[in-house]
């Protein structure tokens, strides 16, 4: 999932700018069968939002992405 918001951003972006949209998009239960709280799912989601906002205000924003309501 993490690799194809990235192609989908058209490359920009690393594996950990994105985790974290995965993460808060997965069920509690999948999160917690594989051991990751939601206490981290919502750092990494945080650390997302950062990448998120910082590359839209320069506009290096694949478009698909940031036409999303978040």
């Amino acid at each position: 999932m993490v690799a194809s918001l990235i192609e989908m951003n058209n490359g920009v972006g690393e594996y950990d700018d994105f985790v974290g949209l995965v993460l808060n998009g997965l069920p509690v239960e999948i999160r917690e069968a594989c051991g990751i709280s939601n206490q981290v799912a919502n750092l990494k989601y945080k650390d997302f939002l950062v990448f998120f906002y910082d590359i839209e205000k320069n506009g290096k924003l694949n478009t698909e992405i940031s036409s999303c309501d978040l």
